[in-house]
């Protein structure tokens, strides 16, 4: 497939190197942003142009960019495209895209920087479609890339980026926190890596609600006393104290 791309950020670059080592053809990049187009551009051997000028024969447009840029990114496409026209976004529905013929999402759930080596191979897509070619072609597409596609609807997605949402970026955000809290008291962040491996596996491989170790899920009142005390900032605690009480709710306290 013959494939323009609208955007030059994380999930942009990404998806231009996938495509790529799917052995289709990046044939244009877009972007606001010249100088990173022109980068992204030469890296997978691509012409770079303003939106206005995209070539009208890709089979496929990306636009891979910021949730809050994709509607006035959509004005500034022309609408004579002979190709489907995707957004990546997990949160934005498809009829944004409905001054299109064809279009649909590509959404690939995952957290991307944009130097980070990933598996494309296991990164997982989302597609959907407004017809039947439009969903086909991105089906096609994704399958050309990775072993890992779903068809969700709209209000799935939703749903999913939701979730996604949760899990990983406060994961993440609870580590940074865990981080900062074992610094100030001199013990290295790596002490909970084999930790966190374990509980990350132990989840997937049994379920999260038969997983759930710890104090609040043995109802232990002298453990969690503890470490109120020990949680000197306040933030820390009600971080805490909500998600002990969530874990207590969940094992009937």
């Amino acid at each position: 497939m013959h494939i323009s791309i609208v955007g030059s950020g994380n999930v942009a670059w990404h998806i231009a190197k996938a495509v790529l080592g799917a052995k289709h053809v990046v044939d244009s990049i877009a972007s606001r942003t010249p100088e990173h187009a022109q980068a992204l551009a030469r890296a997978v051997g691509a012409s770079c142009c303003s939106v206005q000028y995209l070539p009208t024969t890709s089979d496929v447009y990306i636009v891979a960019v910021a949730d809050d840029a994709i509607a006035q990114v959509v004005a500034q496409l022309p609408h004579n495209f002979q190709g489907v026209v995707a957004h990546t976004s997990g949160a934005t529905h498809i009829d944004i895209l409905s001054a299109f013929d064809n279009y649909g999402v590509l959404y690939p759930c995952q957290t991307i920087s944009q130097n980070t080596q990933l598996n494309y191979a296991r990164l997982p897509f989302f597609v959907e479609g407004n017809n039947d070619t439009s969903l086909s072609t991105l089906k096609n597409l994704a399958q050309s890339i990775s072993e890992l596609v779903s068809t969700v609807s709209s209000e799935q997605r939703s749903y999913l980026h939701v979730a996604a949402v949760m899990s990983g970026n406060f994961t993440n955000h609870l580590l940074l926190l865990t981080q900062q809290y074992m610094q100030s008291h001199g013990l290295n962040f790596d002490m909970l890596q084999p930790l966190m491996e374990q509980t990350i596996a132990k989840a997937f491989s049994t379920n999260p609600l038969s997983a759930q170790t710890g104090p609040a899920r043995r109802h232990d009142e002298a453990t969690l006393a503890i470490h109120r005390q020990l949680l000197t900032d306040e933030n820390m605690l009600a971080i805490y104290n909500m998600l002990t009480r969530s874990i207590e709710k969940t094992y009937n306290k």
